[in-house]
């Protein structure tokens, strides 16, 4: 769960994230492919702390959508809903390991929020689930 872009003077290029990223880097395009979908979708490159690394912020319009947050061979997707979102995705299709850990988080003002590490298409249909309640609900 080590970040690894940590040098606040280089901003990660695609290049050093399909290096990095390995054969997940495919998961990644795919989401990506995925989230355009849904229109107007910008990626824009984030730099909170040496500790949390480079994080990209998958946004549409002014609101973030999600986290992608690239790791060693690897990489996790952050989400954050509201009230009503965490109520839809209960009666949803996602996991139940899932719903578990969303009903589980600590709730912050601006929500719960959840995380998914995706090495695979394995986790791919859960991200695009929570994905889609975040821009419908």
């Amino acid at each position: 769960m080590e970040p690894v872009f940590v040098d606040k003077a280089v901003m990660p290029t695609e290049e050093m994230l399909k290096n990095t990223l390995g054969g997940s880097y495919r998961v990644l395009t795919s989401l990506k492919e995925r989230s355009d979908e849904y229109g107007d979708i910008t990626y824009e490159w984030k730099m909170y702390s040496k500790k949390s690394g480079w994080t990209q912020l998958v946004k549409q319009k002014k609101r973030t959508l999600f986290y992608i947050l690239p790791r060693e061979n690897y990489f996790e997707v952050s989400f954050v809903f509201g009230d009503r979102a965490v109520e839809a995705l209960e009666a949803s299709e996602l996991a139940d390991n899932l719903k578990k850990e969303l009903r589980e988080a600590r709730k912050y003002m601006e929500g719960r929020g959840i995380s998914i590490s995706l090495q695979a298409d394995s986790n791919l249909k859960d991200v695009l689930l929570l994905l889609k309640a975040k821009v419908e609900i």
